[in-house]
């Protein structure tokens, strides 16, 4: 019953936004393919200038916690951590990016298309998620530490995305 009603939502929720999920159409409206990776200082000096999405949807792996535009995450802070990692943090969540690879930015966007290891704290759901990479066969792996969610991940699409709307 959970399976189906998400899907409801997802179809609604594409409808809305019929180009947001759509990964060729995703490239297009926000523009991926002409911006340079950057590193993760360069993504906080971008942020505390405001040249960085501020708000959005977020998805890893394409997943998303609730009804994919129910929620609109705000940054509070963005800092890098001793394990070479990045820490997005928002009001009620924060998630943290381990050996993040090819980051995009633009005002629009936050997106990082390789990493070895995501946690996601999720206080407002009551859910925390750690993501890996499964080496061996480069597959996504979600561990539930706390909560209930039934992960959809999709390895082709960008591993933390951050997509103002």
């Amino acid at each position: 019953m959970i399976e189906s009603r998400r899907k409801y939502t997802l179809a609604e929720f594409r409808r809305a936004f019929p180009d947001l999920f759509k990964r060729y159409a995703m490239k297009d409206f926000y523009n991926l393919e002409s911006l340079d990776p950057i590193e993760d200082d360069t993504l906080m000096q971008l942020y505390k200038e405001s040249k960085a999405a501020l708000a959005g949807t977020i998805t890893l792996w394409g997943d998303c916690i609730g009804r994919p535009g129910d929620n609109l995450y705000a940054l509070k802070e963005i800092t890098g951590t001793s394990e070479k990692g990045i820490v997005f943090e928002f009001k009620g969540a924060k998630i943290q990016v381990y050996n993040p690879r090819n980051i995009y930015v633009n005002e629009m966007i936050i997106a990082i298309n390789g990493c070895d290891k995501i946690i996601w704290d999720d206080i407002s759901f009551n859910t925390k998620i750690e993501y890996l990479i499964d080496k061996s066969d480069q597959k996504v792996v979600a561990n539930i530490v706390r909560g209930e969610h039934h992960p959809n991940l999709n390895t082709s699409e960008p591993c933390f995305m951050l997509a103002a709307w």
